[in-house]
């Protein structure tokens, strides 16, 4: 949790282990690089010097609660974490800049390099939560629009979007809030982020004459009657049935049940049969 830690003060996430690995020993050895130098020119008994010990213990001390509780180098999903121990980061690193960056000119390039590179991944961040925020209001759209009697059946509900939540939990609060009835949905499983990297771009429901797979975990299986289904999914997918069956449904042409699916792209209802 330390290196994790280390690494997303200065970079942001990535998916690759590796490269973010690299990245992050170049970012060590230039800030080792640095506070050799400033210790040269600054000892720990001059006055700058103590301010910047004092600066790195206080860093230390706040990142006791992100260290604990560990945050993600792949996602933004942790970076809450961050906040308060960033404060003490760029109070010395601000120091380190006044003291060393010499002449004038090159602390102004650093720090515009610093702006430039913090807006640039900021709004990529906020992108992530556009992305979430359109993804929440179509799950909402189709979760509140059952057929008089019916039920809606969700299956993959996005969990994530890199880090921005979606309907990891409060899917049913928020049709509360929105003056609809949650008492006709039925969320047969999440979709985790985890799972959905495993997954093509497009999920598509494998069909056979009996039985609809849906990936990553879910089943639907019609009875030889071909006028109600049941609908399982596999154990070890958080948020899902676990392996348990659903009552049947009435799942025919015009029938009130409705069943749609997240394929990463958007929430497709599956046709009845």
């Amino acid at each position: 949790n330390v290196f994790k830690l280390a690494g997303r003060f200065f970079l942001p996430p990535m998916n690759s282990s590796r490269v973010m690995s690299a990245w992050f020993v170049v970012v060590v050895a230039l800030l080792v690089g640095v506070l050799v130098r400033f210790f040269r020119v600054y000892p720990l008994r001059s006055l700058i010097g103590t301010r910047l010990l004092q600066w790195i213990s206080l860093l230390a001390v706040t990142c006791a609660v992100p260290v604990v509780a560990g945050v993600s180098s792949h996602t933004s999903e942790s970076d809450r974490f961050i906040y308060f121990p960033s404060f003490f980061l760029c109070g010395g690193l601000a120091l380190l800049l006044v003291t060393l960056a010499r002449p004038r000119v090159l602390l102004v390039r650093i720090v515009a390099g610093l702006i430039v590179y913090s807006v640039v991944f900021l709004e990529l961040n906020n992108r992530n939560w556009r992305k979430a925020s359109d993804i929440t209001k179509e799950v909402l759209k189709v979760a509140g629009s059952p057929h008089p009697g019916g039920r809606v059946f969700l299956i993959n509900v996005p969990d994530e979007v890199d880090g921005a939540f979606v309907f990891r939990l409060g899917l049913p609060d928020a049709l509360v809030m929105e003056g609809k009835d949650s008492s006709r949905l039925v969320i047969v499983n999440h979709l985790t982020r985890d799972s959905g990297l495993r997954l093509p771009p497009i999920v598509r429901p494998e069909i056979r004459r009996y039985t609809t797979k849906i990936a990553p975990v879910t089943k639907i299986v019609a009875n030889d009657y071909n006028d109600s289904v049941y609908i399982t999914t596999g154990p070890g997918d958080p948020g899902s049935l676990d392996g348990k069956k659903d009552p049947l449904i009435t799942w025919k042409a015009g029938g009130a049940d409705r069943i749609f699916y997240w394929n990463k792209q958007s929430m497709v209802e599956l046709g009845n049969k």
